[in-house]
């Protein structure tokens, strides 16, 4: 359950970063729209003996770094990659790309997904309650992120699951927080004292 809802969460950061970058509205009906997607490929996964899908922002890093957005070459790309699953020697010509190419165009790739982030961050945080929530979110999960895989040893396996990963972490501070914090006045820059 707090699998498919961090999933859910994931999934809707990632079509509102895609809409903006596209320049499409970001109605409710297209962010659920989204989230119902991302579960059904996750049933017909599962029927075929896969295990759930989750959309990956790679996506945001690839389109902010090519400036392609087209539904067109994501189908294309799609295809070849069925094409290239089911004829091996196909996907074989893969292989012959240096691992330094791919590397370094991902090192850009994930650059541009943070950019793309904090833009979004600086365009949204309006109060200081906004501020603290993100801040209570992206400290935790760092922390989490960060901390020797002995500190989790305390905790049951189950419980360790969700306890070590850091995006689960945040995503249950944040939106917790998002829904019992007091809203605020809009946040103003501190005062200087002579």
């Amino acid at each position: 359950m707090i699998y498919h809802f961090v999933t859910a969460v994931y999934t809707m950061s990632i079509t509102l970063a895609l809409r903006r970058m596209v320049g499409v509205d970001a109605s409710e009906s297209r962010v659920r729209g989204a989230v119902a997607a991302d579960g059904f490929g996750s049933v017909v996964a599962t029927l075929f003996g896969g295990v759930p899908l989750v959309s990956y922002d790679q996506n945001v890093g690839a389109i902010s770094l090519t400036g392609v957005g087209s539904r067109f070459v994501v189908a294309i790309s799609g295809v070849l990659l069925v094409v290239m699953a089911l004829v091996p020697k196909i996907g074989l010509i893969l292989s012959i790309v240096p691992t330094f190419v791919l590397g370094g165009t991902l090192i850009f790739m994930f650059g541009m997904i943070v950019v793309v982030g904090v833009n979004i961050l600086g365009e949204s945080l309006r109060s200081q309650r906004d501020l603290l929530i993100v801040a209570a979110s992206v400290a935790l999960s760092t922390a989490i992120n960060f901390a020797p895989p002995a500190v989790f040893d305390v905790f049951s396996p189950s419980v360790r699951l969700l306890a070590a990963d850091g995006i689960i972490v945040g995503t249950l501070t944040g939106v917790p927080l998002n829904l019992v914090a007091p809203q605020s006045r809009p946040a103003q820059p501190p005062r200087r004292t002579n």
